[in-house]
């Protein structure tokens, strides 16, 4: 019967001291290990005539997976799941089991790290007769690595409050992969989809970040792990505890594979950095020299200095602004934009009781008295505008070749740019 099929004995959270990996400070210890095992048995006959024999002991199986485990030593949880799996197909005679393993202190900020496999007797039957490796791909089964309830710290959110200060953001993360048993058994995991790996690949990232949405930080999240740790497809869960006044949490959950991302570019752009959309300048997330000798290198033909300018707007469409500034840029100071940054959204310093200013960078030729020109076209006023105020557009130049600049008009390197958000990020 159909039913039949579905008959499970589960033995939950079977806890064992093992030596498996590293601990979460990278140590090698004996630390907890947590054992759910889902075996797969048609245990009919043994309803109908109330005989053990006709079932599986899950005494006997606790016993012999604990007795692995505590005596064992494994490079990987991979490697201890598959030598569980073993015992439970092979010496306990489970057609089909499920192992879930996981280690709540494999992770100094997650409450655990683990995996789940699902192996079936035929499995191993091919690699007794197979020297060869032998991977799992039927029954669309995939081995997954999971990471539970990783707590980052992040700005996110729509509301201005949200914006002022980091708040706890809750990851769950799964990772699916078609693994090879046999090297799975000798602990060769590769070293991308270690759970380790992943983690701190995506914590750098997103902490360092700030997110409108969660649909943007989950989006990342996964394009992280896809693009810069080659997992094949990962589901990544974001909730943020401080969003509901009567919920524990709300999120998202999404699921996203290789395909996803694959006419996207393999650099990660910070998703609250928006590209500038004019037609006449790209972003090539090109990294600044650090000296004029290696600046000069990159100017086109024809040009001789080499700046950075810093662009700023908080008045009527600030992006319009930002735009129609670097295109004047060419025209009125005849210099060649080589290159723009993301922009960015930021609080207005000194004066705050004023809309928030989004800022770019960029890299023009020469001066400050175009500059102004620029600015008055834009409709910006120095004489009759608030100093640090609201402004349609802010021109500054912050460097300007290596030189060393101090004028009535005119300090280079811009001597205030160090204590600015607005001008350090882009």
């Amino acid at each position: 019967m159909e039913e039949e099929s579905h008959d499970k004995i589960i033995i939950k959270n079977l806890l064992v001291g093992n030596v498996t990996g590293v601990d979460s400070w990278e140590r090698v210890k004996r630390q907890p290990v947590l054992i759910n095992l889902t075996l797969h048995k048609n245990i009919s006959e043994a309803g109908k005539k109330d005989k053990l024999s006709y079932s599986i002991n899950y005494g006997i199986v606790s016993k012999a997976v604990s007795k692995y485990a505590e005596d064992s030593i494994s490079d990987s949880i991979e490697a201890l799941a598959e030598g569980i799996a073993k015992i439970c197909v092979n010496e306990c005679h489970a057609p089909r089991v499920t192992v879930r393993v996981e280690k709540p202190r494999a992770l100094l900020h997650a409450a655990s790290a683990g995996v789940e496999i699902i192996r079936t007797r035929e499995d191993y039957s091919k690699i007794a007769s197979n020297s060869n490796t032998f991977t799992i791909y039927n029954d669309n089964r995939q081995d997954v690595i999971f990471v539970k309830d990783l707590r980052l710290s992040a700005i996110i959110g729509v509301n201005p409050w949200e914006r002022e200060e980091k708040q706890t953001v809750i990851l769950n993360i799964t990772i699916y992969s078609d693994f090879n048993i046999s090297s799975s058994q000798e602990g060769n995991l590769p070293k991308p989809h270690n759970y380790r790996t992943i983690v701190r690949t995506i914590s750098k990232y997103v902490e360092e970040s700030t997110y409108q949405t969660v649909e943007a930080f989950a989006t990342t999240a996964a394009k992280i792990a896809i693009i810069q740790c080659h997992v094949n497809k990962v589901t990544v869960r974001v909730e943020k505890p401080s969003a509901l006044v009567f919920a524990e949490s709300a999120g998202i959950e999404i699921t996203r594979s290789q395909s996803y991302f694959a006419n996207e570019t393999r650099h990660i752009s910070q998703p609250h950095l928006n590209p500038l959309n004019g037609k006449s300048f790209r972003n090539t997330r090109s990294t600044i020299p650090e000296r004029a000798e290696a600046i000069k290198t990159s100017l086109p033909k024809g040009y001789n200095h080499f700046a950075f300018i810093g662009l700023g707007s908080n008045m009527g469409d600030c992006v319009k602004n930002i735009n129609d500034a670097l295109q004047q840029l060419e025209t009125i100071c005849k210099c060649k934009v080589l290159d723009t940054s993301f922009l960015y959204e930021t609080s207005p310093m000194y004066v705050t009781d004023q809309p928030n200013f989004l800022n770019a960078a960029c890299k023009p030729e020469e001066l400050i008295q175009e500059l102004w020109t620029v600015e008055l076209n834009l409709g910006r006023s120095r004489e009759n505008t608030v100093r640090n105020g609201p402004r349609t557009i802010d021109l500054d130049i912050l460097f300007y070749d290596d030189i060393d600049c101090l004028t009535n008009t005119l300090v280079i390197p811009h001597q205030s740019m160090c204590e600015r958000e607005f001008v350090l990020r882009p």
